[in-house]
């Protein structure tokens, strides 16, 4: 019968392929990656090894790295280097090893550029850092040796940002695989309108916004995507500032290609984009939707209580007494009405203070012209003062 030794090498240690500036050390049974540097020691007058913090522990699957090793990703990414400057690692690593998945994308989607698209995504998220203040940050990270040489001058980020945005197809392909591969989960729909002052943006034309602003402006609809225990945005599109939001959201539904895909996908928007095109267009997606109807729509005319003792239901909101009751159109549609005491009281105030304030007007106007008729100074022909508005009531 053959022995073999036990610190006898197996196949899977002989056949690890070790990194420089390391070395294998067999302990209690187990086999482990340690650093290994030389030092010159004057005693012996020749350099000696040091080693160095352990990196992990091999096994016949491939190293597992050590827990409280903090560069791990240097380990995953440039196993061989040494680090000669103190750098920023701790932000980076924890957001490197949870966005695997979407460096894969990324060089998927964006080959020719995805490490600076990736360094600059990092790199804003950890710093909140303005394009002139990259380079700063870029080279007291980490992030220079895992992806080294590059440049944050003005003139690169301008040719860096004009070029990824002119690659639509990638970025729409690159959101459009996430989307759909998500569980149960909610969509929001939120659009938002960015002034500008630009002369030569082609996006930037007059349009109309919730403030009133007449003012050249681009239209940018966002869906972001909330779930149990994710959210983030998750689509994008930007329009001429004169198309309505509801044109937007349309062409927007339609592009994304957002479906259900066998999950309860439930998409939520703003007031104002409603419509019975989006209404079949989510239907035929397999989406459930929670969309706010404007006052005076079809779908409830003819059909709002008259007192407040014809609604179904009364909860409390906020500390506000809502009554609501459900509605059921003509195609399936479940409406839920809801009635504000506290707003109904307040729209009341305000409509007896602007009817008080009208009247009042019209009949000052009126005595004004009676007392100048009466001195023979009359402004206003009887036309004009017969379509003086009568008060209201």
């Amino acid at each position: 019968m053959s022995t073999v030794a036990s610190n006898a090498k197996p196949d899977f240690v002989v056949n690890f392929q070790k990194p420089a500036n390391t070395e294998i050390k067999h302990i209690s049974g187990h086999w482990y990656l340690y650093e290994r540097t030389s030092k010159y020691d004057p005693k012996i007058k020749r350099s000696r090894k040091v080693s160095g913090r352990c990196l992990g522990k091999i096994t016949e699957s491939g190293l597992v790295p050590s827990r409280n090793k903090t560069a791990e990703i240097l380990r995953a990414s440039l196993p061989s280097y040494h680090l000669n400057d103190v750098v920023e690692v701790g932000a980076v690593n924890y957001f490197y090893q949870r966005t695997a998945e979407m460096r894969d994308r990324l060089k998927s989607f964006f080959p020719d550029n995805w490490q600076m698209i990736y360094t600059v995504v990092l790199l804003r998220t950890i710093y909140d850092a303005r394009f002139r203040r990259l380079e700063v940050h870029y080279e007291n990270s980490i992030l220079s040796y895992l992806y080294p040489d590059m440049v944050f001058t003005p003139p690169v980020v301008k040719n860096f940002l004009t070029e990824l945005g002119h690659q639509r197809n990638s970025i729409s392909s690159y959101m459009k695989e996430s989307l759909n591969q998500m569980g149960d989960r909610f969509i929001l729909f939120d659009g938002h309108r960015l002034l500008s002052a630009s002369k030569t943006m082609e996006n930037a034309e007059i349009g109309y916004d919730s403030k009133c602003r007449y003012k050249p402006q681009i239209n940018v609809i966002y869906l972001y995507t909330l779930g149990e225990n994710t959210g983030f945005p998750a689509y994008y599109k930007q329009y001429i500032g004169s198309t309505p939001d509801i044109s937007a959201y349309t062409d927007i539904l339609k592009e994304s290609g957002l479906n259900g895909n066998g999950n309860v996908v439930t998409v939520v928007t703003d007031k104002g984009f409603a419509s019975s095109e989006c209404f079949e267009i989510l239907e035929d997606s397999g989406l459930k939707y929670i969309e706010p109807l404007k006052r005076g729509n079809q779908y409830v005319s003819g059909k709002v209580p008259s007192s407040p003792a014809d609604y179904d239901d009364l909860f409390n909101y906020h500390n506000r007494a809502v009554q609501s009751k459900k509605i059921s159109s003509e195609n399936g549609v479940d409406i839920y009405l809801f009635f504000d005491t506290q707003l109904f009281e307040d729209e009341t105030s305000d409509l007896a203070s602007r009817t008080e304030k009208h009247n009042n007007t019209v009949e000052a106007s009126r005595s004004r012209e009676a007392k100048r008729r009466s001195n023979n100074k009359g402004r206003l022909t009887d036309e004009q003062l017969a379509e003086l508005a009568p008060p209201l009531q």
